[in-house]
């Protein structure tokens, strides 16, 4: 499980076109000490 629901999937048929990047799910109350998962 990747933490993003179905969003990826949503996002795909939606747009079935676009290119999707590898997405990074972080939670509300985490979102302050993310920046070493957003730096990898």
């Amino acid at each position: 499980m990747n933490g993003l629901g179905t969003t990826e999937r949503d996002y795909s048929t939606a747009c079935p076109s676009a290119p999707l990047a590898p997405g990074l799910a972080v939670r509300g109350e985490e979102v302050n000490d993310a920046s070493p998962a957003i730096d990898r």
